[in-house]
């Protein structure tokens, strides 16, 4: 199910029911307010919340008119609750902290990671996160270069998880924050699954750098691919040679890519 907010902004929740990783622009569910289009949902099978800023002028005294347009061909879809909220959105999520440190529980080295943030209802829930360039940031889930990462979001209960990829453990802490308060959360990865003499490959990677499509720049995808316990990254972008290196840089616990690529014609 997938959740909406409009925020002067406003918030909105809802869930299309569509398939996991598929993209395409014409299967989008644009939000309309009183005709005037704030963006659209995301495609995806997880419950969220989304939130989309309300420009000057768009509500109307008295009566307004939220739709949702479907594209065609595709199944229902649950919406609500809606609220609306005084306040831009980047006030909204700062009303709490939550201080995150992800390490190797043999090592004691902090590691690249996902982390992943719910309301005790399993809905992913927005937030923000630093440091910029540091972090991957999508509704409810970060990537983080080092292990190391600011979260700020509205006061109350979550539940966050931390992992990377099938061969670690996964971590679970539940929270209740309230209005301006810091909580320092500490996880401690362990690797359960022994790889010795595989390697972690993923041989169909893009990035909307070099295929134009999706949503994930290539500095964000070298986030994703160490936070997921990538040791074989293939890019596979439309139309592009790409090479990619990723070099990593203990004493930081950081990723350098160097990607390099030549564009060819059809023939």
């Amino acid at each position: 199910m997938r959740f909406i907010k409009l925020f002067c902004f406003l918030a909105l929740m809802a869930v299309p029911l569509v398939a996991a990783g598929k993209y395409d622009e014409t299967l989008s569910w644009p939000v309309l307010l009183n005709g005037r289009k704030l963006g659209a949902l995301v495609t995806a099978e997880t419950a969220m919340e989304s939130q989309f800023t309300i420009p000057p002028g768009a509500l109307r005294d008295g009566e307004n008119s939220l739709t949702i347009l479907a594209p065609p061909g595709l199944d229902d879809i649950e919406v609500g609750p809606v609220s609306i909220a005084p306040k831009p959105i980047h006030e909204l999520l700062s009303g709490a902290t939550i201080e995150v440190t992800v390490t190797d529980a043999q090592t004691n080295r902090a590691m690249p990671c996902r982390l992943t943030l719910t309301r005790p209802d399993k809905t992913l829930q927005p937030l923000r996160a630093a440091p910029e360039g540091d972090v991957a940031v999508r509704v409810g889930v970060v990537y983080t270069r080092a292990g190391k990462v600011t979260l700020s979001l509205p006061p109350g209960d979550y539940v966050l998880h931390a992992g990377r990829g099938f061969e670690w453990g996964v971590g679970r802490e539940a929270l209740s924050l309230n209005a301006g308060e810091v909580r320092r959360v500490a996880f401690k990865l362990r690797r359960e699954v022994s790889t010795d003499g595989w390697i972690a490959a993923d041989s169909h990677i893009h990035t909307l750098t070099y295929s134009g499509h999706g949503d994930a720049k290539s500095e964000e995808r070298m986030l994703t691919i160490a936070g997921e316990g990538i040791e074989l990254a293939i890019a596979t972008d439309h139309n592009h040679h790409t090479a990619s290196r990723y070099s990593a840089l203990p004493e930081a616990g950081s990723l350098s890519p160097s990607p390099q690529r030549q564009r060819f014609q059809k023939p």
